[in-house]
């Protein structure tokens, strides 16, 4: 394991986007359902942006596969939580 990537504080970017997710599924219990999708869907937009313009060694454990294939998923997921949550009538 290097030292350039070790540490808790290359688990900051995983921190960051779990901590936004984590509001929004707050705001889904305690409000509004739709507000709290919208909320998630911003953690994972926030994680592809981070995946895409962290290096490996700074963006920790948002690291799984390839740079891009790891963006697109969380880009995917993001831009899907997103649609459902404003197309989903009974808001």
């Amino acid at each position: 394991m290097s030292s350039s990537g070790s540490g808790l504080v290359a688990q900051l970017p995983l921190a960051a986007v779990l901590c936004v997710v984590a509001a929004g599924l707050l705001v889904v219990a305690l409000a509004d359902w739709e507000a709290g999708c919208v909320v998630v869907a911003l953690g994972l937009l926030l994680g592809a942006g981070l995946r895409l313009s962290l290096p490996v060694g700074r963006a920790g454990a948002l690291v799984v596969r390839s740079r891009v294939l790891d963006a697109a998923l969380l880009l995917i997921a993001g831009l899907g939580v997103m649609v459902l949550a404003l197309n989903v009538p009974g808001g």
